[in-house]
């Protein structure tokens, strides 16, 4: 008898755990990763303080570039239905990430303040750390994921086409599929769009008033 409180305390603990990892590994880490991504921009709008015209230009171009990405990549992926080989999937296995740490980058050129070095180390600092942190925990969960779906497709094409940094030449079983408009309106990718735009209109509102 004296046993069962420190078995079922046990069960307990390792349901929570269990509830805990399931929330966290889905719908929860989702859920946080995009809060930390809106927390990041409410931060850098805060305490930016774009030093010069050319300055945001540079940062803009950065962005562009990885929502180019973005949009090309969102015009391919069936998330979870298949894998996904064609378009910048031939060169990348995380395009969308890749158009999102260009992005970013690009938010923190534009918002760099040499006259101000604390708030800059804030921005690029945070940036770093976070998507660091976040995306290589997200990347780890879904390709554990697809391994498990799709195992020897996934594995070869993970073998053969690098995580993050585009080879040079394609993935020599390119899909056939082309870059899709309604996938592109199904993935909400606008939205990410018209963060972008605001971001920039604040940054440009602030360097001009």
């Amino acid at each position: 008898m004296l046993t069962k409180p420190g078995i079922l305390n046990r069960i307990i603990s390792m349901a929570e755990k269990k509830r805990i990892t399931k929330g966290f590994e889905g719908l929860a880490f989702t859920r946080l990763r995009i809060r930390l991504s809106f927390v990041f921009i409410a931060l850098m709008l805060l305490i930016a303080r774009p030093g010069s015209i050319a300055q945001l230009i540079a940062g803009f171009l950065f962005s562009l570039a990885g929502e180019t990405i973005r949009i090309w990549s969102s015009g391919h992926i069936r998330k979870g239905k298949e894998i996904i080989t064609s378009g910048p999937y031939a060169r990348t296995r995380n395009p969308l990430y890749l158009g999102s740490l260009l992005v970013g980058f690009g938010f923190c050129v534009a918002s760099t303040s040499f006259d101000n070095p604390l708030r800059t180390v804030i921005i690029w600092l945070y940036f770093a750390l976070g998507f660091c942190l976040i995306y290589i925990i997200q990347v780890s969960r879904e390709e554990k994921v697809l391994s498990e779906k799709f195992p020897g497709e996934f594995e070869k094409y993970r073998n053969e086409v690098p995580a993050f940094i585009p080879a040079l030449t394609a993935y020599g079983r390119k899909g056939k599929n082309k870059f899709n408009f309604n996938l592109f309106r199904e993935n909400s990718e606008y939205r990410f769009i018209l963060v972008i735009a605001v971001v920039y209109l604040v940054l440009l509102s602030k360097l001009l008033f």
